[in-house]
């Protein structure tokens, strides 16, 4: 019995599994006399060598001989020659040379379990099962995808080959095209703890074998691949978005608004005209065709207006430069902030819930969602640069009216110690007291009995606690999800705040700005609360705790581009850097 009658006998499922590991070795094993054993451990020889000696040239000759060079092996006549290629491919590690970056390990799993049958070629040629697969991947684009990372050009290369290693390749390429793109588009393409530290989400997870198999058997892929993206609004707009400046990128990228004095309503200038083209080529249409170009006029002061609102900068009309910053965003890094966002719903459960509150950190805004609507809105304040705030879920289980507020130990000794040795007066005018330690039922101390100057930043044993009242940091409610970030919503006494543009001013909690609204619904109108019974309780300056019926889940994220539901896309900066932490796919290296 010759090597090719022991690679026929691998075909074997049960075998070819015991040689997943190791496959030359196990087919050393199987040899039963000493002739069968003498041939095995000859072929297995001859494969080290050719590998030691391993330039490329070699590996070539022996893995892509030419199609009219004579075969050393005899096939078994039981044996198809796809199946026997598919076989070496799967088996033999010498295959792997030719495209080393495949998923090896899934391919052989699946392969084995299918008896190492094609399911992309039908009388070896692409079937039209492949053809729907292929141009599933040449539109990748549309989910925010790259195409080249699923093997496009090598698949392109082979999609006519005759020779049977070629089809084989073909076959494998396709199938670890599905894998791939399969995990990519249903739960990211990259993991996100290592793109973004501060995310603390648990996303889905893809079984892309049991995918494709559930494709096979159904015999529709797509409506498995259809399935695969994430269900919600949100991801669906911005893909429309996202074809929508596809569509405007092909006209070029934006005309640039040269840095100059501040354009406002009245100026008479040749940035004007610009200004008005450079708004076209983005959607932004003018009602009434302007008298002047160069003019500055009421209707150009609108859009530019609206054009601020949807970047998140001062809707002042004032062309200065941040609004030139913002106009002169190249249209390719837009692209990109829709793709990091879509990105990021990929990383999301694919069941937000039927109610839930939704921050989008980046945006500064905070949404109420009740059957996939928004029903409240409102401007928040995160977490400083340094101190910023975390994207985790959680659920907001009570509300404390009138509360207390335990001062973090971090920011009594950086903020508020530096301010007290100034002015020894600064803790009692903020109405803050102080306690001998942390400990369940510690004295409350004078003051003025402490040596503030002299006191260890590296022990501060001291419970800073602020009483209830106007000038509480957290207002008059906070809204409590306990976690271990020690992160909550709370109302502010510093309202001035929610009027500026960028809004990281907080150490890490979200501050609301409609405090009342968002207790009154998630207290329930349903239940008999109104803002009047709020307003009463708050008035009454006693701190009150009251549990909800059932506690709302609560999303804390980061989009710095989003789609409204009236279709409105915005646009804001990375505030906390975390899209610089998006690396860029791998682009793929197949060997033909």
């Amino acid at each position: 019995m010759g090597f090719s009658s022991l690679k026929w006998r691998v075909a074997s499922i049960g075998l070819v599994a015991s040689i997943l590991c190791s496959p030359l070795i196990s087919l050393a094993s199987e040899a039963n006399n000493p002739v069968e054993k003498e041939a095995t451990e000859h072929r297995v020889s001859e494969v080290e060598s050719v590998l030691a000696a391993s330039p490329a040239d070699q590996v070539n000759t022996m893995v892509l001989p030419k199609e009219d060079a004579p075969q050393e092996d005899v096939l078994p006549e039981a044996l198809s020659p796809l199946v026997y290629q598919l076989q070496n491919h799967l088996v033999l590690d010498i295959y792997q040379h030719w495209a080393g970056d495949l998923d090896w390990k899934r391919l052989r799993l699946f392969y084995v379990e299918n008896e190492f049958q094609a399911v992309w070629l039908e009388n070896e040629m692409p079937s039209e099962k492949a053809e729907r697969w292929l141009d599933t991947l040449l539109h990748a684009e549309n989910e925010g995808l790259d195409s080249e990372e699923y093997h496009i050009q090598a698949i392109q290369a082979l999609w006519a080959a005759k020779r049977i290693r070629s089809k084989a390749r073909l076959e494998l390429l396709l199938t670890d095209a599905f894998f791939r793109y399969s995990i990519e588009v249903g739960a990211g393409y990259q993991y996100p703890r290592v793109v973004d530290n501060d995310w603390y989400l648990r996303g889905p997870k893809v079984q892309p074998i049991r995918l494709l198999k559930k494709a096979l058997v159904a015999d529709n892929i797509y409506r498995q691949l259809d399935e695969l993206p994430p269900p919600h609004p949100g991801y669906h707009r911005l893909k429309m978005a996202l074809k929508l400046y596809e569509f405007y990128a092909s006209n070029g990228d934006w005309i640039k608004i040269p840095h100059g004095r501040t354009l406002r309503l009245g100026s008479w200038h040749y940035q004007v005209s610009l200004l008005r083209k450079r708004l076209l080529q983005e959607g932004y249409m003018l009602d009434e065709m302007p008298v002047d170009e160069y003019l500055y006029d009421r209707e150009l002061e609108r859009i530019v207006i609206a054009y601020q609102t949807t970047h998140g900068l001062s809707a002042d009309g004032l062309v200065g430069s941040k609004t030139r910053g913002a106009l002169n965003v190249p249209i390719y890094e837009r692209m990109n902030q829709i793709r990091y966002s879509m990105e990021r719903w990929r990383w999301l459960p694919r069941d937000l819930g039927q109610r839930y509150v939704m921050v989008n950190m980046a945006g500064y805004r905070l949404n109420l969602v009740e059957n996939g609507k928004t029903s409240l809105n409102m401007p928040v304040i995160i977490g400083k640069f340094y101190r910023s705030t975390p994207a985790f879920k959680d659920r907001i289980r009570y509300l404390e009216f009138n509360p207390r507020w335990n001062i973090p130990t971090r920011i009594a000794k950086e903020d508020l110690l530096p301010q007290q040795v100034e002015d020894e007066n600064f803790l009692e005018s903020k109405n803050i007291g102080v306690f001998e330690s942390w400990a369940v039922g510690a004295k409350e101390i004078d003051v003025n009995d402490i040596d503030w100057k002299n006191i260890s930043l590296d022990r501060f044993p001291y419970r800073l606690q602020q009483k209830p009242g106007n000038f509480n940091s957290l207002g008059r409610v906070k809204f409590m999800f306990p976690n271990s970030f020690s992160v909550y919503l709370h109302d502010t006494p510093s309202k001035h705040l929610f009027k500026r543009s960028v809004r990281t001013f907080s150490s890490g909690c979200i501050r609301v700005s409609r405090p009342v609204s968002l207790a009154v619904h998630l207290l329930g109108k349903e239940n008999g609360w109104q803002a009047s019974a709020v307003r009463k309780i708050i008035n009454s300056n006693e701190t009150l705790r009251i549990d909800l019926k059932k506690p709302v889940p609560i999303y804390l994220l980061y989009w710095t581009t989003w789609v409204e539901e009236d279709g409105t896309i915005h646009f804001r900066d990375d505030v906390y850097q975390r899209n610089q932490r998006i690396a860029s796919m791998k682009s793929s290296s197949i060997k033909l």
